[in-house]
């Protein structure tokens, strides 16, 4: 005759527990539970591996990128500018209208005085100018790898 499993499922016990984590855990699976009994009661294993693998995702420490936080006003601005450029230079824009850009991207710009207005502007212009710069850094640095790994095998082969 087999013998039961241990109450803790045949796991070694962790050395140097964390104080409440164990209850934290606890409470977050009951959450889970609750919050999806269809899946706990048909599929309690993919549950399980989603919200671990969630869990090591969200928890997993990341570098953060260097320089400033990207903004949504500048995204936009950005992308605005982008369509506008496009357009302009397919003949169906006369020129890339940075007040548009501007209303749309800077909060209260028309209430704002003309000097401030002119200060957030330039602000914005620089930030899309840096943004659409290091685009086009990053594509000649991926450019200028292709074309040397390309360059020394041609060399090579001669």
């Amino acid at each position: 005759m087999s013998r039961a499993k241990p109450a803790s499922g045949g796991h070694r016990p962790i050395s140097n527990p964390i104080p409440g984590l164990e209850a934290q855990m606890r409470l977050v699976a009951s959450q889970l539970k609750r919050a999806y009994p269809n899946l706990w009661g048909a599929a309690p294993l993919t549950l399980r591996d989603q919200a671990v693998a969630f869990l090591r995702r969200v928890l997993t420490p990341r570098n953060r990128l260097s320089g400033a936080r990207r903004t949504l006003a500048v995204d936009t601005a950005y992308r605005m500018w982008r369509d506008q450029l496009r357009q302009y230079r397919r003949g169906k824009r006369p020129r890339v209208s940075w007040l548009k850009i501007a209303r749309a991207c800077i909060d209260g710009f028309e209430s704002l005085d003309s000097a401030e207005r002119s200060r957030k502007l330039r602000r914005l212009q620089n930030a899309v100018y840096n943004r659409s710069h290091r685009a086009w850094k990053r594509l000649e640095r991926r450019r200028g790898r292709r074309v040397d790994a390309h360059n020394e095998a041609a060399a090579s082969s001669a």
